[in-house]
């Protein structure tokens, strides 16, 4: 089955990669949960942290949705509607809202870093130009 679906996407340097890979293993086989698998997979150790690595990983949104068929304009209206909403600001405790609206401003501008690479290189289908030179 993985041979079948081409295997790991290489243009994705960092975050989306399991997305990637299961969304197109979707299309030849179904996938099963099974409650018994355990996976530790910590994101982050501060907040600094996780801002980073939510930044990063947003960075490689542009390409999926572009992979996925999504125009320039359906990705910048979905940039838009995620910062835009109201409820990713708010919430108690505060320091969870402050938390999670940082979050949602890290997010954003690591997709328009990720849509304006796309845009400067010029490439509909890749918006991760530099990917192999950031490896």
């Amino acid at each position: 089955m993985f041979d079948e679906i081409g295997g790991w996407d290489e243009a994705i340097p960092w975050g989306h990669e399991e997305v990637d890979l299961a969304e197109r293993t979707l299309t030849v086989s179904p996938i099963y949960y099974d409650p018994e698998l355990v996976v530790d997979h910590p994101y982050a150790d501060s907040v600094t942290d996780y801002l980073t690595k939510t930044y990063r990983q947003e960075r490689e949104q542009p390409y999926l949705w572009s992979k996925s068929g999504r125009n320039r304009r359906e990705q910048w209206l979905a940039i838009a509607g995620d910062a835009l909403t109201p409820a990713n600001y708010l919430g108690v405790p505060v320091r969870s809202a402050l938390l999670h609206g940082a979050g949602t401003l890290a997010r954003a501008a690591g997709r328009i870093s990720g849509m304006r690479r796309h845009e400067a290189a010029g490439n509909d289908r890749d918006p991760s130009p530099t990917a192999s030179a950031e490896r």
